[in-house]
């Protein structure tokens, strides 16, 4: 857009097809190329890896694999067994209207090296990562409030796990998960 205060650049993608990762080397890459053009450089990008139709091939073989079949098993066990659902102060039924004066908004700010000390070297006590230390923590918390032992969390990742050998994603653009 040729704007009064300058140019503007809009890049649009559907999030189908792109996602925060994509997003990072999509933008690199075109900062990249940006700035080279500015020096009168020929644009030069690095190399792209492995398709993303490449990595669903190799993803949909390995799971159709024997290597998986204690895993499948893990999983389909977990599906079939019974989980609660949480307390709840109302049934949706007798909620009239959601008010905002009902709401309750509760803020935590964590100093740099509370920070450092969660992400760099909590884990390492029980050489865990630092997701597992947050799970626990809501899990802990949920059985403080509900006495529940048992609590589903679906979970989701960025989808460019190492699973596949042979495979890099790295620069890769696509929706992994």
């Amino acid at each position: 857009f040729r704007c009064m205060d300058g140019d503007h650049l809009l890049i649009a993608i559907h999030h189908l097809v792109v996602d925060g990762i994509s997003w990072r080397i999509v933008f690199e890459d075109f900062a990249t190329g940006y700035e080279q053009a500015v020096r009168g450089e020929a644009i030069r990008l690095p190399y792209k890896t492995d398709s993303f139709s490449a990595w669903a091939e190799q993803l949909s073989q390995y799971a159709n694999s024997p290597a998986i079949d204690n895993e499948r098993e893990y999983w389909q066990h977990l599906a079939q067994m019974e989980v609660a659902s949480l307390p709840k102060d109302q049934e949706r039924a007798e909620v009239q209207h959601s008010l905002i004066r009902d709401t309750a908004t509760v803020s935590v700010a964590w100093s740099e090296q509370e920070t450092r000390l969660l992400l760099q070297e909590s884990h390492r006590a029980y050489n865990t990562e630092v997701n597992d230390l947050l799970l626990t923590a809501l899990g802990t918390a949920l059985y403080n409030w509900s006495g529940q032992e048992r609590v589903l969390v679906n979970l989701e990742g960025h989808g460019r796990e190492a699973i596949v050998p042979d495979i890099d994603i790295t620069r890769t653009v696509g929706w992994f998960t």
